[in-house]
């Protein structure tokens, strides 16, 4: 996860917890006690970069990696997801593999997951509305419970535990969408709302009712039918949704730094993972195709596009450098770089779009930032 130290920090243990973007490094601050720092260097996800998500319960926090997704999946350099429990005192525990698991959020039980996608069975009122939820406890031993509904998500907030279901099949909501004018590389403008033209958004939503959650044990099968259950008022739980939602922060001079131990990634898969970045811009100057055959840019003005690779595993970089009229002194520089600082490979997801994006903005840099005829954006 390559970039300076940022943070994110959740309410969590009866103070907060702060996890870095970039390091496996956490610090917990309680009212009242001196910060604790925890770490967890060692945590195997795979050889693919990963992003996380943060939980945060009233026993700590939890930390849940998932690997970064390529445009086109290939399997390389594959990564999995897994998931750490920082507790109250700095303690680091259930360093756990979560598999195919989907997670549905984190109590003072434990992790929430289920194994099925939530979304299995769109617009099938005959599928079985039931789940299979695994429990992962702080200590990393798993509960197994059924549940004869499927869960929607659980999370700690304002005291109290919540834990929902879904109480109907899905919904597809279609709304019709005001029209926007569009540009083509050449110029030509396209309206969306001409005659005989309609836009519309289109989700899906899907009934879900609060489940009663009392002290004690979670039981082995959960008959949710036979409890009283209350509706979601969804306006009102977003609001309390908010309150637990991770908070982000700058990094300071100040904050501790710890370093991912790096991965062991064979010299054919280093090579491959290169070769895919530096094929993510391989047609920038013919990316877009006009009906007559003709192609050309996204981005009005490019030209001369090339690809350079620099620099050794770990620290290998791709940069994409071209002629623009947003810098007529010299060259547009974009650099990316194709492993994290543990080595795991970057998948380059829509790198080029982005790219074409940023130059659509006409605001991604300005030409007075240029250096020695470079003007990296």
């Amino acid at each position: 996860m390559p970039g300076e130290q940022g943070w994110r920090e959740v309410p969590a243990a009866g103070g907060s917890v702060s996890v870095s973007t970039v390091q496996p490094v956490a610090v917990v601050r309680r009212p009242g006690r001196p910060p604790v720092v925890a770490s967890w260097p060692d945590l195997d996800l795979g050889l693919r970069a990963a992003d996380f998500s943060l939980h945060g319960t009233r026993t700590g926090a939890w930390v849940v990696y998932s690997p970064r997704e390529a445009e086109v999946e290939d399997g390389l350099a594959p990564g999995w997801r897994a998931a750490v429990h920082i507790g109250a005192e700095g303690r680091v525990s259930a360093c756990v593999r979560l598999e195919a698991a989907v997670v549905a959020g984190a109590t003072h039980h434990g992790l929430w997951t289920r194994r099925a996608p939530a979304h299995a069975d769109q617009g099938d009122s005959t599928a079985p509305a039931e789940d299979d939820v695994r429990v992962v406890r702080p200590d990393g031993t798993v509960h197994e419970m059924h549940v004869d509904r499927r869960l929607a998500w659980a999370f700690e907030a304002d005291g109290r535990v919540h834990v929902a279901v879904h109480t109907g099949p899905p919904r597809l909501v279609e709304q019709p969408m005001r029209g926007f004018r569009a540009r083509t590389p050449d110029g030509a403008r396209v309206d969306t709302s001409g005659p005989g033209r309609r836009s519309v958004s289109r989700s899906w939503t899907q009934p879900t009712a609060a489940v009663p959650v009392t002290e004690g044990a979670l039981p082995a099968v959960w008959r949710t039918h036979e409890q009283q259950l209350e509706p979601i008022d969804d306006a009102r739980m977003i609001a309390v949704m908010k309150t637990v939602v991770p908070r982000s922060r700058a990094g300071g001079p100040d904050d501790p730094a710890v370093s991912w131990n790096p991965v062991e990634m064979p010299v054919d898969v280093r090579e491959a993972c290169v070769t895919a970045v530096v094929q993510e811009f391989a047609f920038l100057a013919s990316f877009w195709t006009h009906p007559s055959g003709l192609t050309a840019s996204l981005s009005p003005g490019m030209s001369d596009p090339r690809v350079d690779v620099r620099g050794e595993w770990p620290d290998t970089r791709v940069e994409v450098t071209f002629r623009h009229p947003l810098f007529a002194e010299g060259r547009v520089r974009r650099t990316l770089r194709v492993f994290d600082t543990a080595g795991r490979y970057v998948p380059p997801a829509y790198a080029a779009v982005h790219l074409f994006e940023d130059l659509a903005t006409r605001v991604p840099a300005a030409p007075s930032d240029g250096v020695d005829g470079i003007l990296d954006i």
